[in-house]
């Protein structure tokens, strides 16, 4: 037994399986730390060290002697769960919820999270600031762009996006295929989009007779490859070459459920056409973003078109602001940090509620 197990000084983290092993805290492997994402848990671990704590996965830990076990958007079947609850490690468990039920369908099932003494997350119903605490996406800190790419050198549209599928009622995946399909046909010139899952050599046969027909679907629907242009190394340098972007959630018509996918759109100084929370204008300024709720696509690109180079410009510094405010603080990994220290070491929520 090592010596910060004695003391009761380990933190362990269940993640998934490509990031075991403290691989959730490599910044050096270029697909698991894509964008940066990354940066949160790395900086936390930095802080915990600094408290003489340990942040590790879990597999490199020791389940008893930990003062708290942190489940990602786990599973019921996960392996490491079922050893806590068999042990009755209840008390020091804390699940962190990162994604809506349209991709993690235990997302807010009350009796899933009974099984832990705190949940973290993004659903603002949920909170109480007893049991639930606030889970804001946490993102790097705003930095102006070096390169600025002139307006009228800018493409008017981008959508960058992986091709996923859901059965929930609420999902985006879908809507996505058809932003992308209208404007493949609308303005072939002025558009692209990039993303996994697209390829046109996607594979369609599977053993799997669900997976099967949802990839029979997904081939069905896939989007014309005219304005494909692949995958992006680097999104936000991407972003930067587009006044406008399509910026759609996993999921609509939930509370609270805000992604690092607007804020990106922001770094890159290119407007959001968002779809996803149903009260983003608690988290966003609504001068920030194109709220897509409520349009058909041949209004939304009328709208796009008319964009005048002072209005686009002013949109932007709109965004810069709040990018500088009080209210993009809740975003930042310093919150997120204070969030977790705040909890674990104190038992209370975040000074930005």
């Amino acid at each position: 037994m090592n010596k910060h197990a004695k003391n009761n000084k380990e933190i362990l983290v269940v993640a998934a399986e490509p990031y075991l092993n403290d691989q959730l805290f490599n910044a050096q492997d270029a697909k698991l730390n894509r964008d940066n994402c990354l940066a949160p848990g790395i900086e936390l671990r930095d802080a915990l060290r600094e408290k003489g704590i340990s942040l590790k996965t879990v597999d490199l830990g020791n389940l008893d002697n930990a003062q708290w076990i942190i489940f990602q958007d786990t599973f019921p079947n996960n392996p490491y769960l079922k050893e806590c609850l068999a042990k009755k490690l209840n008390h020091k468990m804390v699940l962190m919820l990162w994604e809506p039920p349209a991709v993690l369908d235990i997302a807010l099932n009350k009796q899933f999270h009974s099984f832990f003494r705190y949940v973290l997350t993004w659903n603002d119903d949920l909170v109480d600031n007893e049991r639930y605490f606030k889970l804001h996406w946490p993102q790097p800190p705003y930095e102006d762009p070096v390169d600025v790419i002139p307006f009228a050198k800018k493409k008017l549209l981008v959508s960058i996006s992986a091709n996923k599928f859901s059965y929930h009622s609420q999902e985006l995946y879908s809507e996505r295929v058809k932003a992308i399909n209208y404007f493949n046909r609308a303005i072939p010139d002025d558009f692209d989009f990039y993303g996994v899952g697209w390829e046109s050599n996607q594979l369609i046969f599977s053993k799997h007779p669900v997976r099967l027909l949802r990839n029979l679907i997904r081939h069905y629907k896939h989007p014309n490859h005219n304005t494909y242009r692949g995958r992006v190394k680097d999104k936000i340098q991407k972003l930067s070459h587009y006044k406008f972007s399509i910026c759609y959630e996993n999921m609509h018509n939930i509370k609270g459920w805000v992604s690092e996918k607007i804020f990106d759109s922001f770094k890159a100084s290119c407007i959001p056409i968002y779809w996803g929370a149903s009260n983003i204008n608690d988290f966003v300024p609504a001068d920030c973003f194109i709220d897509m709720r409520g349009r058909s696509y041949d209004d939304l690109l009328a709208r796009l078109v008319s964009f005048k180079q002072d209005e686009h410009a002013a949109c932007v510094m709109a965004i810069k602001e709040f990018m500088a405010s009080k209210k993009y603080e809740k975003f930042s990994i310093a919150n997120y940090i204070d969030t977790l220290l705040t909890l674990l070491l104190h038992k209370k929520g975040s000074r930005h509620e």
